[in-house]
């Protein structure tokens, strides 16, 4: 069964929580390697796969879905098309009580072409992402809308009239969002709490800490470029 490329990060994580990179993109025109995805996949998740009008979501989603559910099956010693999967009221995945001899957590991120996958065990509750860092026009309207003042004040320190200033702040503004997002989806509410209840301060070369959060405290923080113009971040609370 064929699968997209898939990288285990050397990350400074717990041993028991890994963490993937995924090249879910530029697999279009591998017709066997789609086919070997979608065959792992339920019948829920075909029907959402074809639901997506552009080929090349579609084909991002059919190969994230297909490499969770190998990864997930190799820690749990099954098949990956045995898989069942439920959701919270919020809409955050898990694996259902039938496959969880291991019990585990999980969550996924995806951004361009490449997506992350981060698994542990259930003593934790896991957030990821990762975001392609691009140009954005309405930069600064957005940080302001989830930039607390502290932060804002910092990004603000770059000068807009050098280039050079300019790709910094971008990548400062993606490592503010990644580690927010990070957090949030590690609560499990997703983006319905607003980012400015979350302030965090950047720490060199790609740390960062929280100084004021909605929520519970995380036992880890990790920020980490996992491919060039990309930034990510791991949050991992304990579990309740």
């Amino acid at each position: 069964m064929t699968f997209p490329p898939c990288i285990k990060l050397e990350l400074e994580t717990p041993a028991e929580v890994s963490v993937h990179l995924v090249q879910i993109g530029n697999q279009g025109g591998a017709m066997t390697h789609r086919r070997s995805a979608l065959a792992t996949l339920s019948t829920a998740e075909r029907e959402r796969a074809e639901r997506f009008v552009r080929p090349g979501i579609r084909g991002r989603y059919i190969y994230t879905r297909a490499t969770l559910r190998r990864l997930l099956a190799e820690r749990l010693n099954t098949k990956p098309e045995l898989l069942a999967f439920e959701q919270t009221p919020q809409g955050r995945p898990f694996l259902s009580a039938s496959n969880q001899q291991h019990p585990l957590d999980f969550n996924v991120s995806h951004s361009g072409d490449l997506a992350l996958i981060a698994i542990g065990s259930d003593q934790h509750r896991i957030g990821v992402d990762i975001e392609q860092q691009k140009e954005m026009r309405d930069l600064d309207q957005l940080a302001a809308r989830v930039l607390t003042a502290g932060e804002l004040a910092t990004l603000n320190q770059y000068d807009d009239q050098d280039p050079k200033s300019d790709e910094a702040k971008l990548a400062q503004f993606f490592r503010y969002w990644t580690c927010k997002e990070a957090y949030l989806k590690a609560l499990g509410t997703g983006l319905q709490i607003d980012m400015k209840r979350i302030e965090a301060q950047l720490t060199e070369p790609n740390g960062f800490k929280y100084l004021k959060l909605p929520g519970r405290a995380p036992q880890t923080t990790l920020g980490f470029t996992p491919a060039p113009n990309h930034q990510a971040a791991l949050v991992l609370l304990g579990s309740e």
